[in-house]
């Protein structure tokens, strides 16, 4: 967990994009075929319906219909099944150990059964999807879900507009620590796994520059021009190195990390290389004005 914290903390203080494998990425991108519909899976039944096979004259066609549906929906379901990878390290050795026992089995059973009867193709389904019905695999897979729709957000975002280094940042470390969760923890809904990451987040970077600061000895005047100092979000949760311009020992001007500058509306007063508080307004995502609260600390 310690390197883990400082691989998190060394990522914001550069600000910089998360190193998210290619691994990842591709499970994170294909849970998008796994669905549910509350907390039941949903095989992918997407075949002639009942009634396009009774329009059917000929009952051996209607039959070998059947069959070819039956057959074309185990089959789908088998391949998602031994396709389908997980990060959580409980969860893998589950579903390997799942996936193995299936493939045996399908490989001596499965040409063996008349797919053309419903009840067969229901048992291979259920053979086949239980290990769905474990919770910690479906709140894996649903989490998943929620990852793979942050991440195209991210990856279409405008970057004026949204701070994309942080939140590939943020996704990085959730898939990182999602390894090593336990149930409870999967349970949580992606809002609140990202509230929680970016409190912490703050609080270790925090006390780093606290530890920092109380080492100085002396204070020195910080003189007039732009500084890249350390920067902490006071009602946002979120930190970083960046820009300001300083005049007459007070902040004037923000530079966010997209590079837009903003004017400092309140505050920005520097006491002992410190600036408690500085207020700017910033339109956000959907072009409402709020005014901000930041920190910033003068410490290189």
């Amino acid at each position: 967990m310690r390197k883990l914290i400082t691989l998190i903390f060394t990522l914001i203080t550069f600000n910089g994009y998360g190193q998210i494998s290619v691994e990842y990425l591709n499970i994170v991108t294909s849970s998008a075929n796994y669905t549910y519909v509350g907390i039941q899976y949903q095989p992918d039944y997407n075949w002639a319906t009942a009634d396009t096979w009774n329009t059917l004259q000929n009952g051996l066609l209607a039959r070998q219909a059947m069959y070819e549906r039956g057959w074309g929906i185990c089959n789908r379901e088998y391949w998602k099944l031994m396709n389908l990878q997980l990060i959580n390290n409980d969860n893998k050795k589950v579903l390997l150990a799942h996936q193995k026992e299936v493939k045996l089995w399908a490989d001596v059973n499965f040409k063996q059964y008349d797919l053309a009867e419903q009840a067969n193709v229901n048992s291979f389904l259920k053979y086949f999807n239980w290990v769905y019905e474990l919770p910690t695999i479906r709140n894996e897979i649903r989490l998943l879900n929620e990852l793979n729709v942050f991440y195209q957000f991210i990856v279409t975002s405008d970057p004026n507009k949204v701070n994309k280094g942080q939140l590939y940042e943020e996704l990085n470390s959730i898939l990182l620590e999602m390894r090593f969760w336990n149930g409870d923890q999967l349970s949580r809904s992606l809002d609140e796994i990202i509230l929680d990451l970016r409190e912490r987040n703050y609080t270790n970077f925090k006390n780093v520059v606290n530890q920092k600061y109380s080492k100085l000895t002396q204070f020195s005047k910080v003189p007039d021009g732009w500084h890249y100092i350390y920067a902490l979000g006071k009602n946002s949760n979120w930190v970083g190195r960046r820009h300001v311009f300083v005049s007459n020992g007070k902040v004037t001007i923000y530079r966010a990390v997209n590079g837009e500058e903003n004017k400092i509306i309140s505050g920005g007063i520097i006491v002992n290389q410190h600036c408690n508080s500085a207020i700017y307004s910033s339109m956000n995502s959907i072009g409402v004005y709020r005014d901000i609260e930041v920190e910033f600390y003068f410490l290189d």
